[in-house]
């Protein structure tokens, strides 16, 4: 009897600190910065959208970024005035409702789908580009620490890596403790930085390709002049009605004028062209290609002397002519 009732002690203080392990796992230790950052991980891997929400305030999130969101879009090296400045808040606080409207839609499909789904909303995928948020990854969570001054507060630091960047970015996430016991995220402190972060790599990015195609075009263009000058001086010696004079001209503009342009094409296609120059990198990529076949069809003029051949090669010149003046508005646009 002595022993059934040593072991039923024995039973009964197992199961007693079962029991309080239990209530302090569920109660005390689950409830924890930690656990809640787990599950909102969890609940993205496992789209459960419900879960998310009870541990991220999405909607207070947004609100404390718009102003880094805002940052990604409107981003200039070039200082403005009091009264642009006074200009694009008025216009920005009219954005905001809608604006922070669409990306909480956006993180509902990520969260239920996988995806942003940036080609049901054309506005929502340029933000996302301008801010990056489409394509960093995440890398880890560490340094979890509740703030010793109010143990209702905790901050973790959310490694990041965005390949614009090169690098892991440290996002500061806030979490707040209710009533409940329950932790949730409500706001990331520094995502104006990271913003600000990406506009400064991108902005090295572009001033790195407007200086290596300005190089470009210099060196190339006096190659065009000095081939010019020599056509004109083979001109001024001779007459076009000369076959010799014909056959030098004709060997300017294939094995000068047109190669030069081919090899500046060449050299503008090795350079990097981040996302915010490749309109103009089209359009200096089209003005070769419009030099090159104006070199050609004047060559062949001076073989079939027709003047439908010289006309169309005049027009391509014409055409490259204006798309110079376009590139040459955008560069300066862009360098500003």
């Amino acid at each position: 009897m002595e022993t059934k009732f040593k072991i039923g002690i024995g039973a009964g203080i197992i199961l007693l600190i079962a029991v309080i392990s239990a209530w302090y796992y569920f109660n005390v230790s689950a409830k924890t910065p930690e656990r809640a950052l787990r599950i909102v991980e969890e609940s993205i891997h496992e789209h459960n959208k419900e879960n998310f929400y009870k541990f991220v305030d999405v909607e207070g999130i947004l609100a404390h970024s718009y102003n880094g969101i805002i940052e990604g879009m409107t981003y200039s090296n070039k200082e403005m005035t009091d009264e642009a400045k006074e200009s694009v808040k008025d216009f920005t606080e009219m954005l905001r409702a809608p604006l922070l409207l669409s990306l909480q839609a956006s993180i509902d499909s990520y969260v239920e789908t996988g995806d942003f789904h940036e080609e049901d909303n054309l506005g929502v995928s340029e933000l996302l580009r301008r801010t990056g948020l489409n394509k960093s990854e995440f890398r880890g969570v560490g340094n979890i620490k509740v703030n010793p001054d109010d143990d209702d507060i905790a901050e973790a630091d959310v490694q990041i890596y965005h390949p614009e960047i090169g690098r892991e970015f440290t996002l500061k996430f806030i979490l707040n403790r209710y009533e409940s016991g329950e932790w949730k995220i409500v706001r990331v402190d520094n995502f104006y930085d990271f913003i600000r972060q990406i506009n400064q790599t991108r902005r090295k990015k572009l001033d790195d390709y407007l200086k290596d195609s300005a190089e470009i075009n210099f060196r190339h263009d006096k190659a065009i002049r000095e081939a010019e000058k020599k056509y004109s001086d083979t001109l001024a010696a001779g007459s076009l009605a000369q076959e010799t004079t014909r056959k030098k001209l004709q060997a300017i503009m294939s094995d000068e004028v047109k190669k030069d342009w081919e090899k500046r094409k060449h050299d503008l296609l090795s350079l990097t062209v981040p996302k915010d120059a490749e309109t103009l990198q089209n359009l200096r990529l089209k003005i070769c290609d419009l030099e090159i076949a104006y070199s050609e069809g004047y060559a062949q003029w001076m073989d079939d002397k027709q003047a439908s051949t010289v006309k169309a090669a005049d027009e391509k010149h014409r055409q490259a002519q204006t798309l110079k003046s376009e590139e040459i508005i955008l560069a300066r646009r862009m360098a500003e």
